[in-house]
């Protein structure tokens, strides 16, 4: 019987929802195309390709944001037949609890759950970087995925903060193990300079940095010669092992864009790459933030559907099925909502991350007990 029940749920389920995914993710496409392209077309006469490069680059994004809403009104809308039909009080009074049904409705749940992890983890970062890179030269040409990185992919040049150090890095290998034209100034507590060190070369090998061609400017120098790079102290020529702040695993994304915003990572990037987040100069809790969102994604899916079980308990009468369609479809929009804004408020450090990671799910559950309660009683 569970099996009969979970193909007949799961056929109308996959299919409804599949249906409006597509049809909102096409119809947010549609609207994301018309507002940028003006900006697409600028560099281009023809009309097409440019629009289809970004359409290809942006589709994956959106269809990962479109999902839970697509299984919220999928839900509903399978529901409210089944309601309608009183199939869901024939099943009810053949022995099958809300939970039993609701335990089906999340089963389809994860199977659209799996592809939107999978694109929104593997994909869409690439895609982010790609277009990051493309819009940076104002959509001119044609963007490109390098798919094969080399080991010395060189990364954009960068000044980064780290501790009481300042580092400029003019390249790095995509390991992080080599880097051309360093430079390393160490202060004190009191913010006064104690080093100032130029190396041409940096290698990074059994745990130390051995820097070539080092030098350290002579900041007691007058005129030009203070200005001239003969007048700098030579320390080392041949490779001598100095002792820096600095982790190869920042410079593990040998990209001449750097990843900068949380759509552009996937799990795996931030797995173990927190000073990666903090050289760019973010607080180490926004990377907790991403890396707990990244993880906790799919939860948003599994709550849209327990937004829509009240309607199982619904009786069908004239009226009252579309309006408490409504009230529920609103909710779901208001959770989508509110759960990015608490999520930006972490990331601006306003709120603790566990809050503005897992406060919405909390508070949705309990709403959603509270709702199914009471209409259990009428």
């Amino acid at each position: 019987m569970n099996s009969v029940l979970l193909l007949y749920i799961g056929r109308q389920m996959i299919a409804r929802a599949g249906i409006l995914l597509l049809a909102m993710s096409a119809l947010l496409m549609l609207f994301d195309l018309m507002s940028q392209s003006e900006d697409i077309l600028a560099f281009h006469d023809d009309v097409f390709q440019p629009l289809w490069i970004y359409a290809t680059l942006r589709f994956p994004s959106v269809l990962v944001m479109a999902t839970p809403i697509a299984l919220l009104l999928g839900a509903l809308s399978v529901i409210s037949r089944m309601v309608q039909y009183s199939e869901m009080i024939a099943m009810r009074a053949a022995g099958f609890p809300l939970y039993r049904i609701a335990a089906i409705f999340m089963m389809i749940a994860f199977v659209f759950s799996v592809p939107q992890f999978i694109i929104a983890n593997f994909v869409v970062p690439g895609d982010s970087v790609t277009m990051e890179k493309w819009r940076s030269v104002d959509y001119q040409g044609k963007p490109f995925k390098q798919k094969n990185k080399t080991a010395y992919e060189p990364m954009q040049s960068i000044w980064f903060k780290k501790g009481d150090s300042l580092f400029y890095v003019e390249e790095a290998s995509a390991d992080g193990e080599y880097l051309r034209g360093l430079k390393y100034i160490k202060r004190d507590k009191n913010g006064a300079f104690e080093h100032y060190i130029q190396a041409e070369d940096a290698l990074y090998a059994n745990g130390d940095w051995r820097l070539i061609n080092v030098r350290e400017p002579d900041f007691g120098r007058t005129g030009d010669a203070a200005q001239d790079d003969a007048a700098n102290i030579q320390l080392a020529d041949n490779g001598e092992i100095f002792d820096l702040p600095l982790e190869p695993s920042i410079f593990a994304y040998g990209s001449q864009t750097q990843k900068k915003d949380v759509t552009q990572f996937g799990v795996q990037d931030l797995i173990g790459k927190r000073n990666y987040i903090i050289a760019q100069g973010k607080p180490g809790y926004v990377h907790t933030i991403w890396l707990a969102q990244k993880i906790t994604s799919p939860l948003t899916n599994f709550i849209m559907i327990l937004i829509a079980m009240p309607m199982a308990l619904k009786l069908s009468r004239r009226g009252s099925l579309s309006s408490f369609s409504f009230i529920l479809t609103l909710s779901g929009f208001l959770y989508f909502i509110s759960d990015r804004m608490l999520f930006t408020l972490g990331e601006s450090g306003q709120l603790p991350a566990i809050v503005s990671v897992m406060a919405m799910p909390l508070i949705a559950l309990m709403i959603i007990s509270w709702l199914a309660l009471m209409q259990d009683r009428r």
